[in-house]
């Protein structure tokens, strides 16, 4: 039991040993260079998330304008979008259809 309690004494006494210190700066070294690269990814990742957002809504506002154009260009062929073209720009009336005007 002595020479147990000696032998555990001796330890204690020796300190940090230089091996202990070695294999610790080794990790931390390690644990440095996954990190590093780690916390550079996730900066990317974060600003291709706000650029695909971006271009998400981009395209959301592209199609409403399709939508419109589309809607737009369907007035444009019809009789409706003809007639009102040929009354307002170029003065056109009916047969049969009288106008009154303010003087």
């Amino acid at each position: 039991m002595a020479k147990n309690y000696r032998e555990k004494k001796e330890k204690k006494a020796r300190g940090i040993r230089p091996g202990s210190v070695l294999i610790a700066a080794v990790v931390v070294a390690g644990a440095v260079f996954v990190a590093v690269p780690i916390s550079h990814l996730y900066k990317k990742d974060k600003a291709y998330k706000a650029e695909l957002k971006e271009k998400q809504d981009e395209e959301k506002e592209l199609q409403a304008e399709e939508k419109q154009l589309n809607s737009e260009e369907k007035y444009s062929k019809s009789n409706e979008y003809v007639e009102e073209q040929a009354r307002s720009k170029l003065g056109m009336v009916h047969k049969n259809e009288t106008i009154f005007r303010e003087k």
